[in-house]
């Protein structure tokens, strides 16, 4: 009788705490992520400062229209960026044409206010240059 006890005791009690110590002590580590597409090329070539060489990159085309893109880009901030940006490793690029600089800062400086923004990159091309990289 009392061994029943102790074993429903620790099945209940014990058991859990020593399963979420054994989870919780796991690291992420991106080191072992495959390409998944070959063959693309560098955003270099355009204005700005990102590149996809040794990064984890989320590349997104934001268009001409950025009042109707920045709920999308607010979403992958929160839901992406958000639980991601501490990698060393890891970055957002965004694709827009010339002439949307101010645009762009502006929605930085929006999503800045939720978190840091320092892995948010955005570049610049004209059409064609946008064209021929999508």
């Amino acid at each position: 009788m009392k061994v029943k006890k102790y074993l429903v005791l620790i099945t209940l009690f014990i058991l859990p705490i020593v399963a979420y110590l054994f989870f919780a002590s796991g690291i992420t580590n991106f080191g072992k992520l495959a390409i998944l597409t070959n063959g693309v090329d560098d955003v270099v070539n355009m204005d700005g400062d990102a590149t996809f060489k040794d990064n984890i990159t989320v590349l997104g085309f934001l268009g001409n229209d950025s009042n109707n893109t920045n709920g999308n880009a607010f979403n992958l901030n929160q839901k992406i960026y958000k639980r991601f940006y501490a990698f060393k490793d890891f970055q957002f690029v965004m694709v827009m044409p010339k002439g949307m600089e101010e645009e762009a800062a502006e929605l930085k400086k929006e999503l800045g206010l939720l978190v840091d923004m320092s892995k948010w990159n955005f570049v610049f091309g004209d059409e064609k240059q946008i064209n021929v990289f999508f």
